[in-house]
Parts: C-alpha cells; sequence; structure tokens
C-alpha cells in the first residue's frame, strides 16, 4: 500500500505542477502565455500516463496495447484540461460581461433615484466602491 501512495503521489505531482502552471498562464502577457500553457499542457499529459500507469494493470494488456492505451489516457486527460479551461475563460467574460451591463445600469440609473443635492457624494461613493471591487479582482 505505502508503495502505491508513493507512485500515485509521485504521478499526481507533474498533473498538479501543469495545473498551477496553466493558471498561472492566465497572468502573464501574450508573449509568455503561449510557452506556459504549452508547457503545462505536456505536464498534464505527462500527469495523465503516469496516474493511469498507476491505476491499470499491464498483466491485461500486451505491452504495446498498454503503452499506446496509455499514451491515448495522457493526451486526452491534457485535451480535457484544455477545454474545460476555455469553458472556464468563458463562464468568466460572461459573467465580466453582466457586470458591466449591471454598472453601466447603476450609473445610469443614478440620475432617477438620486436626489440632486447628493448626486456628487454618491458619485464620490460609486468610484469608490469600483476600486475596491477592482483591488480584489
Amino acid at each position: 500500500m505505502i508503495s502505491f501512495l508513493d507512485a500515485f503521489g509521485w504521478a499526481l505531482f507533474p498533473l498538479f505542477m501543469g495545473l498551477g502552471l496553466l493558471s498561472l498562464s492566465k497572468k502573464l502577457p501574450v508573449e509568455f502565455k503561449n510557452v506556459f500553457q504549452s508547457i503545462a499542457f505536456v505536464c498534464i499529459s505527462i500527469g495523465g500516463f503516469y496516474v493511469a500507469y498507476c491505476l491499470i494493470p499491464i498483466r491485461d494488456f500486451t505491452n504495446t496495447q498498454y503503452y499506446f492505451m496509455l499514451t491515448f489516457i495522457g493526451i486526452l486527460t491534457s485535451v480535457s484540461c484544455h477545454f474545460l479551461m476555455k469553458m472556464a475563460n468563458y463562464a468568466e467574460e460572461k459573467l465580466k460581461a453582466a457586470l458591466d451591463r449591471l454598472i453601466t445600469f447603476i450609473v445610469q440609473a443614478e440620475s432617477t433615484y438620486v436626489k440632486n443635492d447628493k448626486r456628487e457624494t454618491y458619485f464620490k461613493d460609486y468610484i469608490e466602491q469600483l476600486n475596491q471591487i477592482n483591488k480584489k479582482l
């Protein structure tokens, strides 16, 4: 059991390293983003290969079938992580667009609901709140 956990732990290392590099690549400039994403997908493929290597017994298949299947699982893991990342980016963009529409509505509704004598303090408080939201993002 200890040797299995040791081998499985080492198999999870490149998988999580690839996921970490993938999340780091979102914050990098475009020049470095593609390089880090490529390295991340290679690490995820290697991690998927070794996780499958730990979990699938070799005695059921010939060596060629076994290594072909492990390679396919590694590539499939990388491709699925790529599509999950695209899906997360799409959801993030949709949420940002909704937030932008909400903020635009709040600014436009300000003339309807805020009295003229309190408009300046409302606008200052509004800008301060937006700055705090931007700091958290």
